[in-house]
């Protein structure tokens, strides 16, 4: 995948009322996770995994984005034109998804003093722009450029919250802005900064803002979404399928790739609006478990990733055997990210969570 997910990627707990929209951060979780190990697991059948195949997990990213469109103003939109509630806002997100981030970069750093990630360039530079959300080439935890637009969504946000009064001015406030970012970026002269802005990515978290909006009118079809739920599942399928690449398996053309996977990926957000159980059997506990820690699997996948790929580069089954490693990486990075999810992500962020409360007190 290109150098996340999101996912949105870690939601507070009285957002966690949705039981849907985790479940759905859970499969985007494990669409991400399926697509690199996949990639990964290329040398062991000499490139022969279809490259389609591979590529469809990737719209697991696209999904988060949309699900943090949503989420973001879901929690947001009754405190709108309360006293402080852009700096509130910015100082939540920001404890939400920085400090597990901040540790796993520390954690790509001593790897790399210990003989890991040796193709890794560091430099102050570097380490500051991965620390602080700035897009580089050569960021230290791969999937954290998706972390970088999430930041970018929650300062456009946060402009807009400061100044609107209303839902839909702060709606039309931040859709506004981005796009107009995204038109002023032609004309920037720094070529990395240019391609940041100009990626059309971003707009899919418009696309969830505005099912927000849509939820929040109580005007989402209530009947039929099962049917939504084929037809989005059908343009994943197609769009991976046909849609334009750059030649890897990394995702879907950047012109193309926030509406053939981004609309599908809104599309979604309305069989999980819609989906609230009278009860939890307990696979759907698990569902949400894993939804929970999506983002604590988004970010330490990676390091499964690469003692998986250094493993079967020096011990590579053949036959039988390739196919029952497959499944193994993707049991060690769930298991890893529930474990960090409960023992690591939740107290720290409760615990900074009441700090700032005490703060604002």
């Amino acid at each position: 995948m290109k150098p996340d997910i999101v996912p949105s990627l870690s939601v507070a707990k009285s957002e966690s009322v949705l039981p849907g929209i985790q479940i759905l951060r859970g499969v985007a979780a494990f669409l991400v996770l399926f697509h690199h190990v996949l990639e990964e697991s290329q040398p062991l059948f000499g490139g022969a995994i279809p490259s389609r195949f591979v590529l469809l997990g990737a719209c697991g990213v696209d999904i988060f984005f949309a699900i943090s469109g949503f989420i973001i103003l879901h929690t947001v939109s009754r405190k709108i034109g309360m006293p402080g509630v852009a700096r509130d806002f910015m100082a939540r997100r920001i404890i939400r998804i920085a400090p597990l981030y901040w540790l796993c970069s520390a954690g790509i750093v001593g790897l790399h003093a210990l003989g890991l990630y040796a193709h890794k360039i560091f430099s102050f530079a570097i380490i500051v722009s991965s620390l602080f959300f700035m897009q580089h080439k050569n960021i230290l935890l791969n999937v954290g450029w998706t972390l970088n637009y999430e930041m970018y969504f929650y300062v456009a946000m946060g402009l807009c919250l400061y100044f609107a009064s209303s839902l839909r001015t702060v709606v039309a406030g931040t859709i506004i802005t981005i796009l107009g970012i995204f038109c002023g970026a032609w004309g920037l002269s720094d070529v990395q900064a240019a391609d940041f802005f100009r990626n059309p990515i971003v707009i899919e978290f418009c696309f969830g803002m505005l099912v927000a909006l849509l939820f929040k009118k109580g005007v989402l079809p209530q009947r039929r979404s099962f049917f939504v739920l084929i037809a989005a599942t059908a343009g994943f399928i197609a769009a991976s399928l046909w849609g334009q690449t750059d030649g890897t398996t990394a995702g879907l053309a950047q012109a193309s790739r926030f509406w053939q996977w981004g609309l599908p990926s809104v599309l979604l957000l309305v069989p999980a609006l819609l989906w609230n159980p009278a009860r939890y059997t307990g696979t759907m506990k698990l569902m949400l478990l894993l939804g929970d820690a999506s983002y604590a699997i988004y970010l330490t996948h990676p390091f499964v990733m690469v003692s998986y790929a250094k493993l079967i580069k020096t011990h590579a089954p053949h036959g039988a055997m390739a196919w029952a490693c497959v499944p193994l990486p993707i049991l060690v990075s769930l298991i890893i990210g529930i474990a960090v999810h409960l023992r690591v992500e939740k107290p720290m962020t409760a615990f900074l969570n009441q700090w700032w409360a005490a703060k604002r007190a």
